[in-house]
């Protein structure tokens, strides 16, 4: 049976790793690595097109978050903070979150641009 489906992309780097939200907690950076690791030992990162993600700039951001955030975020992020009691401002996690919310837009621009058709109903198995 030929389902002759699109490749797949998968938005990954390894800044990724630096997306940690401490020891026991299940926001661990080496997730993402593992994640890549599984689709490799499986086979399935043969079907995938591994793509670099673009951080998400400040102008992205200012979409759905207020100044007054984002300047919170990067004042945190320069000392080490928290913007929640489980959600740590370090600068190697705020870089990842760029990093996931650019591969979200990425992912959007491909699809309206028409350069990917993987969110296409007929593609989905």
């Amino acid at each position: 049976m030929n389902l002759d489906l699109p490749r797949i992309p998968l938005y990954f780097s390894e800044g990724l790793n630096q997306f940690d939200f401490g020891a026991g907690h299940p926001f661990h950076g080496a997730r993402f690595k593992e994640f890549v690791n599984i689709l490799r030992e499986t086979g399935l990162l043969d079907s995938c097109d591994v793509i670099e993600p673009i951080p998400a700039t400040d102008d992205d951001l200012s979409l759905v978050h207020t100044e007054d955030y984002l300047a919170l975020v990067e004042k945190a992020k320069n000392i080490g903070g928290w913007l929640s009691m489980d959600t740590p401002a370090t600068m190697g996690a705020v870089n990842a979150q760029r990093l996931i919310a650019g591969s979200g837009l990425q992912a959007a621009k491909l699809l309206l641009d028409g350069e990917r058709s993987i969110a296409d109903r007929k593609s989905v198995v």
